[in-house]
């Protein structure tokens, strides 16, 4: 299997700062996008968040991953259960980890998923390696944006407090027409 790494990506907040606080239910739905030569196939992503993690629960995971290493990081993030994500025609998944980072004009989300989320009838056979899916969401302050998705295998922090994430995949799934429902 080869490994991509890809440093430095929008995931640096993943575990650093970031707001979790008790709300309702949150709801947001986009269109994935796969290109095809000159074409474009689309399916849809419904993301139902129950709870967003604390402060308390971030520097829990920044506590496995300094004592334990990144397969229990790995592992952990698998185990939470803040809401699911759903491909139209696809497996549902767990969303392990919920953050959300507030900007100027708007704020980014990210969420990982117990396992990757593919295209209907594109699930590799069997287990992924342990993989988890990520989700980076940037949204405006109306609730509109883009994201991305993509397959992690491995996730550490170097010497700078960069986060470095390795794929098994070597692209990531775009997202369009991101919304925020409620």
């Amino acid at each position: 299997m080869k490994l991509k790494t890809c440093t430095g990506l929008v995931l640096v907040g993943l575990f650093f700062s970031g707001i979790g606080t008790a709300f309702a239910d949150e709801v947001y739905t986009a269109k994935l996008i796969r290109k095809r030569g000159l074409s474009k196939d689309f399916v849809h992503l419904d993301l139902r968040i129950r709870e967003r993690a604390t402060e308390e629960q971030a520097a829990a995971l920044r506590k496995i991953l300094a004592e334990q290493g990144t397969d229990a990081l790995m592992d952990a993030l698998r185990k939470g259960d803040y809401g699911e994500a759903r491909v139209t025609g696809g497996l549902p998944r767990r969303i392990g980890w919920v953050r959300v980072y507030p900007g100027q004009n708007g704020s980014q989300v990210i969420i990982v998923t117990e396992r990757p989320l593919y295209f209907p009838g594109e699930e590799p056979e069997g287990e992924t390696s342990g993989a988890v899916g990520i989700i980076t969401l940037e949204m405006n302050d109306r609730g509109q944006g883009r994201g991305r998705l993509a397959e992690a295998v491995k996730i550490d922090i170097t010497e700078e407090g960069v986060l470095r994430v390795e794929a098994a995949r070597p692209a990531t799934i775009e997202m369009e027409d991101v919304r925020r429902e409620q």
